[in-house]
């Protein structure tokens, strides 16, 4: 495993290094801290409203005209002066979307919603990295759980609130590795997020252990297991059934259990020895494959990666084409990881970030051809 200064260069190659972090002067920044936040009231173009429950797409014939939708539990429609952009995530727009009458026609239509677009993919294909909690004790100076709680706690929150420095001030996880799980794979398949720190998981609210520890958020990169993400009811408030099938195929059971396997050999590495002792989580007693995977159903849980729920493609069966638009409407756009095709090999903030960026481009394209 290689020492990268920056761990995004474009090789398939192990490496190890510091996370790139959003962070300016202590303080973690938002798409919308970035984007929005300096132009707010400043452009006529711009209206920001929040606390709205977006229902469905306002669609006249096959134009989308606006979105309606609940604020304050009354409802409230906005009209779009030339297109709709939904980003509303892997979870949220798909639902829109069904609730629109553009989706799986006979799943509509046992809802009671009128079909606009027959779209049997939408809300199919959704992958997600599904991440496992690993933890170890570790020597008390080469951890940052003491930092956390009691006096040092107490004196980190007033470090942070008068310098915006000191531990509070740091990203959730510091460091990174990307790295095979088997020698015969022919490029890193494996993730670790790494920490000095270990949450205690048996606390009524979020805490620290009281002794020091390492941990490693693990997942492999690049799962073939999809789910989907159905809505249930007309009805926005209620949320949408999400089927994530995490290890339905076989390859990515095996590759789940070769990576405990692997972070088990990586803390075991000399470089540990005299700082970090027993494993905690899963703990010893996970030690089969059944018992493995039982770890990651019983402890495992979503990275925040979710995609491909409203996939993009140039067949007549994708949901979006390569321009971002909604197939079998007019007016409508999907801006955010559902229209990913593939779960991309790492974390998801710069690869949407980079998607934003070229809708931009051709949006700006398709008006001026207009």
């Amino acid at each position: 495993m290689v020492r990268k200064q920056d761990v995004n260069e474009p090789e398939d190659v192990e490496r190890v290094g510091y996370a790139p972090r959003t962070v300016f002067k202590g303080r973690r920044q938002s798409a919308s801290v970035a984007f929005l936040k300096p132009i707010q009231g400043s452009r006529p173009n711009l209206t920001i409203v929040t606390e709205v429950t977006v229902d469905k797409l306002l669609i006249e014939g096959k134009r989308v005209g606006g979105v309606t939708g609940l604020r304050g539990g009354a409802p409230v429609t906005y009209r779009a002066a030339r297109e709709v952009l939904l980003c509303a995530g892997s979870m949220g727009s798909p639902a829109i979307l069904q609730r629109s009458g553009i989706g799986p026609a006979e799943h509509l239509r046992s809802l009671g919603i009128a079909e606009v677009h027959d779209s049997p993919q939408l809300g199919q294909g959704l992958r997600e990295h599904h991440a496992l909690v690993m933890q170890w004790k570790a020597k008390d100076a080469a951890s940052a759980n003491r930092q956390f709680f009691g006096l040092r706690l107490l004196g980190n929150v007033l470090r942070y609130y008068l310098t915006r420095s000191g531990p509070i001030s740091s990203a959730t996880y510091e460091a990174g590795a990307w790295f095979r799980t088997r020698p015969e794979v022919d490029r890193p398949d494996g993730q670790f997020l790494i920490a000095p720190y270990t949450f205690d998981f048996n606390a009524m609210t979020p805490d620290v252990e009281r002794h020091g520890g390492l941990q490693l958020c693990c997942y492999i990169l690049r799962p073939e297991s999809a789910g989907s993400v159905m809505i249930q009811s007309a009805d926005p408030s209620q949320l949408p059934l999400v089927t994530p099938d995490f290890h339905s195929d076989p390859k990515d059971r095996q590759a789940m259990i070769d990576l405990v396997r692997y972070a088990r050999k990586f803390v075991a590495q000399p470089l540990f020895e005299g700082l970090v002792f027993e494993e905690t989580r899963p703990g010893p007693g996970c030690e089969s494959d059944g018992e493995i995977i039982a770890a990651f159903d019983r402890m495992g849980t979503g990275a925040y990666h979710a995609s491909g729920s409203c996939r993009m493609g140039l067949d007549v069966d994708s949901v979006v084409d390569q321009r971002l638009r909604v197939r079998g409407v007019e007016g409508a756009r999907v801006v955010d990881t559902s229209v990913l095709p593939f779960l991309v090999a790492g974390n998801t903030n710069g690869p949407i970030s980079a998607v934003a960026w070229r809708a931009a481009d051709l949006i700006i394209d398709d008006a001026r051809r207009a």
